[in-house]
């Protein structure tokens, strides 16, 4: 009988046997980015994931890699090398092959998407895992486009954070700081925290201290947190990824002002390792669906976030997925239309909130109880070639059609009505962004 790719990645997971690894503390670093609490990640859900990637997960998938337990000693969890041996080799073929089956799917061309080893990538740390890209690595190395790390559940669990033990409560905030820090560095808006008993998926949220707060306050040093030995800050910021979709960096703005940037408690939601079955988010759907966000979508850290499952109208027959970065012609009704921004196009206002459901009248119908039209990744047209731009340094910056990194000014942008967002012409071909940063 054939399976879809939701079929293989809601199967139960192998058990596992952890009972010989001894408690203990977690890792501590004094450069690491302090939290010191989380928010329930509400619209990280079951349905809302199906919903967003309705058309990969209900897809055949003919041949998924065969799983087997070689021996009963690979059940045998004793420390956290093991806990990763046992992830690569039995957990996340499946999750990369279904990686691989979504960007043919998703018409994402020749990009191909892998959770690897974080050694793989840039920054310091370094994590224990990272989502990489055949078209984001510099210099030898990848862009880490969802960091990840592992711990034992004798060391950390996410029920820490309630505990009434101040031990054990600062046991509990390490973890999440240290995987917060590896997104600041990598400019990633998520990332994930495995155990032997959980998955646990983030993600960030900067939070906007005005002039007059941040006077009253102490100066802080946010961003040399994650900077190692005499590293000079400037040579840190400078190495940000600036390439596509998740690679903004942590910073805010304006760089130099970091006493103006804060961040709020990040979102989580825990899934649990015997989950499964359709109907119930496990760890290889969860983190399947947090890596297509990750990869596809808008992955840059922002002050807030539209519903997980929501779309923009980018003009009027073109919509595009908040989350997912999905293109789409049509909308059912029952889908959720979240623009910030479409009230007020100017960057000097911000413009607020606009959540309706969408009318029998709209021009177009996708949502929960239909298959969505092919999606499409941001591509050339014949009028506009759309980018992701970024802001460092003043500058405004993209990668053009010969994969350049360009550097402009904001006043060498235009804005666009039809489709809404601004235009950079630049010699033989025009760039469109719907938002400068």
């Amino acid at each position: 009988m054939p399976q879809t790719i939701l079929d293989v990645l809601v199967q139960p997971n192998p058990e596992l046997d952890s009972s010989s690894v001894p408690g203990g503390q977690n890792t501590f670093s004094r450069d690491w980015i302090p939290v010191a609490g989380w928010r329930p990640w509400v619209d990280f859900t079951y349905e809302n994931l199906l919903s967003i990637y309705r058309q990969p997960l209900t897809a055949n998938w003919r041949d998924p890699p065969s799983i087997d337990m070689a021996s009963a000693f690979d059940r045998q969890i004793r420390d956290e090398n093991s806990m990763d041996y046992f992830l690569a080799k039995y957990m996340w073929p499946l999750v990369n092959g279904a990686l691989t089956q979504a960007s043919s799917i998703l018409e994402w061309g020749n990009e191909v998407f892998y959770l690897g080893p974080g050694s793989w990538c840039h920054g310091t740390g370094p994590p224990d895992w990272g989502l990489v890209s055949n078209y984001r690595a510099e210099q030898g190395k990848f862009w880490n486009l969802l960091p990840g790390d592992t711990k034992l559940s004798a060391k950390w669990r996410p029920d820490m954070s309630q505990s009434q033990n101040d031990s054990e409560r600062y046991q509990w905030t390490l973890p999440v700081s240290q995987v917060s820090t590896y997104a600041a560095e990598s400019a990633c808006r998520y990332g994930f925290i495995v155990t032997d008993q959980t998955l646990v998926v983030l993600r960030f949220t900067k939070e906007s201290i005005g002039e007059g707060l941040a006077s009253t306050r102490p100066s802080r040093v946010t961003h040399q947190r994650f900077a190692s030995g005499d590293t000079d800050i400037s040579s840190v910021l400078e190495s940000m990824s600036l390439d596509s979709f998740g690679a903004q960096s942590y910073a805010d703005d304006d760089l130099a002002n970091a006493a103006n940037a804060e961040f709020l408690p990040p979102e989580y939601a825990v899934i649990s390792r015997t989950a499964h079955g359709r109907g119930r988010l496990t760890i290889k759907l969860s983190i399947f669906c947090l890596c297509l966000m990750a990869a596809g979508g808008n992955g840059s850290v922002d002050y807030d976030y539209p519903p997980l499952d929501s779309w923009r109208q980018v003009s009027r027959h073109k919509f595009t997925h908040n989350s997912s970065g999905i293109v789409a012609t049509k909308l059912l009704t029952n889908a959720t239309l979240y623009d910030p921004q479409q009230s007020d196009l100017d960057d000097a206002a911000q413009a607020g909130p606009s959540n309706y459901q969408a009318s029998q009248s709209e021009h177009s119908q996708i949502g929960h109880d239909s298959q969505p039209p092919s999606p499409t990744h941001a591509k050339s047209s014949s009028k506009y070639t759309t980018v992701e731009v970024k802001r460092r340094n003043g500058l405004f910056c993209f990668y053009d059609m010969k994969k350049q990194l360009r550097k402009t000014k904001k006043s060498e942008w235009t804005r666009s009505q039809n489709p809404i967002g601004w235009v950079y012409q630049g010699g033989r071909h025009a760039y469109f962004t719907e938002h400068l940063p």
